[in-house]
């Protein structure tokens, strides 16, 4: 029994978990909360996510104890060859970094998009995990409100103007948002950028998610609006076609599961980073000493050799099973620019979801009239043929996304958590669950700690790492690097105590107020 007096969400926006709570305190579930709070994302932080990106989630059914994983990841057009790229490499990646090639064309414009999963990723969690009480475009309905009339920009991506550091070799925020006249429009208005107490009123994007609540997610993908979209891009020259978007399909399945400290831990397969996080865990599991933080010694040691083999493994393995061959078993066995939200609500079901447009503006490409940014997913390919994320038609590429749930052995919600932060979520995600799960910290706490990463012989710190962490460090023959604070992973986390408590975190690390709220009480 859904108890609509119970529930607790944190999400990266103010204004969109405000009305994910109203969705719970009107009876909805964890998923229309989800829902509701996803589209609201894409309306007030439209530079991180929207209807043009791809997404991610896992989600718990309290009834059956079943755990699902909905992937909806932006899918490589009909038109890509594998090799389509070689000849115009500038800088191979590096540690998670985009490939450089000559014209950014993987990164920017209209050969950078990959197909959009977002929207049908969203129907599939409304049509399994909805409660009823709320119809598909009643959950639109507060986004439509907003794009209408109008948000204030907050120091998030949009009022920030050009950030302080992105990834090496990334195409300016700035130059990405003016790729083509209708995005130059809304988010550079007279060609400077949107500031801090400006309204933003987006009445295409209204008029689009008015499309899409009257006709439903067909529309985006077979409808008046994959008219206007597959138009568009053959004019353009993109590599997806009318029926590259007719074909689309989320990826519904069981999650891959573990156990750790007591739990089953759900997560998404592969291409998504799950299989990383389990193996994270698996090599952890009862290997820390209590008596010790995290991040002092014993505990720093194993975590920093567990961190360096994982980003190997990592590198080495990982990419879309329906192309490579993913050794998910092994593995699981071994010892951004991305937006989040996680429910739990009074039955005790959850939702952990990533959405983006994988980085800050996407590709930078805009439909006229239809007012969201498209995705730049293609830019996380390897672009050497005959890797496991290499680029091929209809692949997805490698993330490092990694929303968990972690059940106890009553089938009780203790932890639902998940955090953007690029290659960097992975060990987010991994040191804050060992933080709640095996060192009892609060939500809050988890939230809030101080976080590591560690890969090819480097350890990355935070730029408030103290002395004696540096010191540590060094103690094990690690050179340091410095993780700047806008690249920094960052968590959103529900929280479940022995008592059924729920509390709910958001990372103080991200700009533009995102917060968590919640009526504490037991489910």
């Amino acid at each position: 029994m859904l108890d609509s007096s119970r529930f607790a969400l944190a999400a990266g926006h103010p204004v969109a978990a405000e009305e994910g709570v109203r969705v719970l305190e009107a009876g909805g579930s964890a998923a229309d909360a989800a829902i509701a709070v996803a589209f609201v994302q894409g309306v007030v932080d439209p530079a991180k996510c929207g209807i043009g990106g791809w997404g991610v989630a896992t989600a718990y059914e309290a009834s059956s104890r079943r755990l699902t994983a909905i992937d909806f990841p932006g899918r490589a057009g009909s038109r890509v060859t594998a090799d389509m790229w070689l000849s115009a490499l500038v800088e191979p990646a590096y540690h998670g970094y985009l490939p450089r090639l000559r014209g950014a064309v993987n990164d920017v414009g209209y050969r950078a998009i990959a197909v959009p999963g977002a929207v049908a990723g969203y129907a599939e969690l409304h049509r399994l995990a909805g409660s009823g009480r709320f119809s598909w475009g009643e959950l639109l309905a507060p986004a439509i409100r907003y794009a209408w009339d109008g948000i204030r920009i907050e120091s998030g991506v949009l009022g920030a103007g050009q950030p302080e550091w992105d990834w090496p070799g990334a195409v300016g925020f700035g130059d990405r948002l003016a790729t083509t006249p209708a995005s130059a429009a809304v988010y550079l208005p007279g060609g400077s950028f949107l500031r801090v107490g400006d309204l933003l009123r987006q009445p295409a994007l209204a008029a689009t998610l008015e499309t899409l609540a009257a006709d439903g997610p067909a529309a985006f993908y077979t409808g008046s609006l994959a008219e206007r979209i597959a138009a568009d891009f053959d004019a353009h020259g993109a590599d997806i076609t009318a029926d590259d978007l007719a074909a689309y399909r989320p990826s519904v399945r069981d999650a891959l599961e573990g156990a750790h400290a007591g739990t089953r831990i759900g997560v998404p397969w592969p291409p998504e980073s799950g299989v990383s996080l389990l193996t994270l865990l698996h090599r952890l599991d009862r290997r820390l000493d209590g008596t010790a933080a995290l991040l002092e010694e014993p505990n720093l040691d194993i975590l920093v050799e567990a961190l360096e083999l994982v980003a190997v493994e990592r590198a080495d393995r990982l990419g879309d099973p329906g192309s490579v061959d993913v050794p998910v078993d092994a593995m699981r066995r071994e010892s951004g620019h991305t937006t989040s939200v996680v429910v739990v609500d009074g039955a005790g079901n959850a939702v952990a979801m990533n959405h983006s447009l994988a980085s800050h503006g996407g590709s930078g490409v805009m439909t006229d009239e239809l007012g969201f940014l498209y995705d730049n997913c293609m830019a996380g390919f390897d672009i050497e043929p005959g890797r496991p994320n290499s680029i091929a038609p209809g692949k997805a590429r490698w993330s490092a996304a990694c929303p968990a749930i972690a059940v106890d052995a009553e089938g009780a919600i203790r932890l639902a958590i998940t955090g953007p932060g690029a290659t960097r979520a992975i060990a987010a995600v991994a040191q804050g669950m060992l933080a709640f799960l095996d060192l009892g910290h609060s939500a809050a706490e988890v939230a809030s700690g101080a976080r590591i990463d560690a890969h090819d012989g480097m350890v990355d710190l935070e730029d408030s790492a103290g002395d004696m962490l540096q010191a540590a460090v060094r103690r094990l023959g690690r050179d340091i690097g410095w993780i700047h604070p806008s690249s920094a992973a960052a968590l959103y986390l529900v929280t479940a105590d022995a008592d059924g408590r729920l509390e709910a975190a958001a990372d103080p690390r991200r700009p533009g107020g995102s917060t968590a709220r919640g009526r504490l009480g037991r489910v």
